[in-house]
């Protein structure tokens, strides 16, 4: 007696299970992809996880993470409003003392390289879920830029990410950040004010430099206070934008799309096999 047939069918976008010659459940294949690749286990990252990540969204190469800073004070070199030049030699700084709420850093990594997406935001309360919402900064080096409303820029970190460890990027990142000076460079590359001049009218606290040092003086927990503007995106949305835009899905939702992909394996598999035969 025959074993009853089981099989698979795949016919345009939809995936048919058949035994004995009859359908017995059907799916779209794209759905079916999605939940096997879910159900698949696989390290995070390939180091310990860094300091401060509170998110992380992965797709192959392309990696997305979500930093938190604690709220705090930080010594910092920042533009003066005199300043002969935006940026770079001839340019004059303050070195201030000023309370930060908690910052948050979005940044998208490609082969462990920075890609140029990156975002910053405020919080005041730690992040606990996806659907948070984020506060747009008041900071000099954020603008918006290329459909990036909080766009970070790190132009000037030339350190080679790509071979680090995930935490030492993650340091790089950091200290550049905070120990770079805050100057205009966001302004010149984007065309945008910065967040510094956008929110000057925000709150009296942080209305000028000097006022800003003098209420961290007073209260350094004060920026946990201030109504920050809402940027409108939870901190789930902006990853998952960011990680489209670095790694777009490319998951096969339709019989031709899943036959290149075996195509693809199929050819990765054998052609080293192929090449050894020429080489006899």
């Amino acid at each position: 007696m025959q074993p009853p047939e089981r099989r698979l069918e795949i016919a345009g976008d939809r995936v048919r299970w058949v035994h004995d010659n009859a359908p017995v459940v059907e799916a779209p294949l794209g759905s079916v992809l999605a939940l096997l690749r879910d159900r698949l286990g696989y390290d995070a990252l390939p180091d310990a996880m860094p300091e401060g990540v509170r998110f992380l969204r992965r797709r192959g190469q392309a990696v997305v993470l979500a930093l938190e800073d604690q709220p705090q004070v930080r010594t910092v070199r920042w533009l003066t409003d005199d300043s002969p030049e935006p940026k770079g030699e001839g340019a004059t700084y303050w070195t201030v003392r000023l309370a930060l709420p908690f910052v948050v850093m979005v940044v998208a990594f490609f082969g462990g390289a920075l890609t140029g997406i990156q975002e910053l935001f405020y919080r005041t309360r730690p992040l606990r879920n996806a659907d948070d919402s984020l506060s747009q900064p008041n900071m000099l080096n954020v603008a918006a830029s290329g459909g990036r409303p909080c766009w970070l820029c790190l132009k000037a970190l030339t350190t080679d990410l790509a071979p680090l460890p995930w935490d030492e990027k993650i340091r790089e990142i950091r200290e550049h950040v905070w120990g770079a000076t805050f100057n205009r460079s966001a302004d010149l590359r984007t065309g945008q004010s910065s967040y510094w001049t956008v929110m000057r009218g925000l709150d009296p606290r942080v209305a000028t430099i000097e006022a800003w040092e003098a209420a961290t003086r007073e209260d350094r927990f004060f920026p946990l206070h201030v109504a920050w503007r809402p940027d409108g995106r939870s901190i789930g949305q902006v990853m998952a934008d960011m990680l489209d835009t670095v790694a777009p899905p490319e998951l096969p939702a339709t019989a031709d799309g899943l036959a290149l992909l075996v195509t693809e394996c199929a050819s990765e598999t054998v052609g080293p096999r192929r090449r050894g035969r020429r080489r006899l």
